[in-house]
C-alpha cells in the first residue's frame, strides 16, 4: 500500500523597479475614467483550498507507512516519541490521525509539533485553521513560527491573506509589502489591490501609479491576469501609450472588453493626428 506524496507550491518571482511610463497623450474623447473596479474579478489570490495550490503538503514519513502496515505496534512508537517531545513524531502521529480520524483529531498533535519548533507542523496547522475552520486568529498564531523565524514567503502571504480577511488593512499592507520585496507575486498583486481599494479618485490618481507599475510589470511577465488592470490604470493616469499597449496585449489573451478600448484608444489617436 502507497503511502500519500503531497508537493510543495511556492509561487515566487524576481521583483524589479518598471522604468519609467512613456508620456501621457491627451485623453481621446470616450469615458471619463475606467472603472478599475470592474476588473477586480479577473484576479484571484492563489486557491484557497488547503488540498490544491495555496497550501504546502509535506511528504509523509516512512513511518505512516509502518503504521498501517504494523498497526499498534508503529503507532505506540510514534506516541511514545510524540510524548517524549519528539516533534517530528507529533507531527506525523498528527497525520496518520488526521487521514484516520478527522481534521479536529490531530489538532492536538499538530499543536503540540508546532509548540516544539517544527515547520511543517505549523505550516499544516495554519492553513487547517484559515482554509478548513476558517478561524483566522488561530491561524495567524499558527503562521508566526514559519513566517517569522523561518521565513517562509508563503506562510507569510497565508498570514497577510488572514489579516486582510479580518480587516487588519495595515497589518496586511505591510505584510503583502514585505514578501512582495522578496519577489513574491501574489503578494505584489494583493498589495496593488489594497493601495488603489479607494476606486477612482479623480483628485488624486498618484493612488494608481505604484499598482500600474505591479500590474505593469508581471503584464510584461506574462502573467495574463494584470494586463487589464494595467491599463485601465494606465488610462486614468492619461498614459495612453501604455494604456493602448496593455489593453492590446489583453485582447490578444482573448478580453473583449480590452479589444473594444483598444481600438476605441487607437481610433481617437489616429483621429487626432490628422
Amino acid at each position: 500500500m502507497m503511502h500519500k506524496t503531497y508537493r510543495i507550491l511556492l509561487t515566487t518571482i524576481l521583483f524589479t523597479v518598471l522604468t519609467s511610463a512613456a508620456p501621457a497623450n491627451e485623453l481621446p474623447k470616450l469615458k471619463k475614467s475606467i472603472d478599475i473596479d470592474s476588473r477586480t474579478t479577473a484576479i484571484k489570490s492563489p486557491e484557497k483550498d488547503p488540498m490544491k495550490k495555496n497550501f504546502i503538503y509535506i511528504e509523509s514519513s516512512k513511518l505512516i507507512f509502518e503504521v498501517k502496515m504494523k498497526g499498534p505496534k508503529a503507532l505506540d512508537v510514534l506516541r511514545s516519541k510524540c510524548l517524549k517531545k519528539d516533534a517530528v513524531s507529533c507531527y506525523i502521529l498528527g497525520q496518520y490521525v488526521q487521514e484516520k480520524d478527522s481534521i479536529t483529531s490531530s489538532l492536538p498533535f499538530y499543536k503540540k509539533s508546532c509548540s516544539l519548533k517544527e515547520e511543517k507542523a505549523c505550516f499544516l496547522l495554519g492553513s487547517l485553521y484559515q482554509f478548513k475552520i476558517e478561524d483566522k486568529e488561530k491561524a495567524i498564531d499558527a503562521w508566526k513560527f514559519p513566517c517569522g523565524e523561518k521565513k517562509n514567503i508563503v506562510a507569510c502571504f497565508n498570514k497577510a491573506l488572514a489579516l486582510k480577511d479580518l480587516g487588519k488593512i495595515k497589518l496586511a499592507t505591510k505584510e503583502f509589502t514585505a514578501q512582495c520585496l522578496k519577489d513574491h507575486k501574489e503578494s505584489c498583486i494583493e498589495l496593488a489591490f489594497l493601495k488603489r481599494q479607494k476606486g477612482i479618485d479623480t483628485k488624486n490618481l498618484k493612488l494608481f501609479v505604484a499598482p500600474l507599475l505591479i500590474f505593469s510589470k508581471y503584464c510584461e511577465r506574462g502573467d495574463k491576469r494584470s494586463c487589464g488592470h494595467a491599463a485601465d490604470m494606465a488610462y486614468n493616469l492619461e498614459k495612453m501609450d501604455l494604456a493602448k499597449k496593455y489593453y492590446k496585449m489583453d485582447c490578444d489573451s482573448g478580453v473583449d472588453v480590452s479589444c473594444n478600448l483598444y481600438k476605441e484608444i487607437k481610433q481617437g489617436t489616429t483621429k487626432k493626428s490628422k
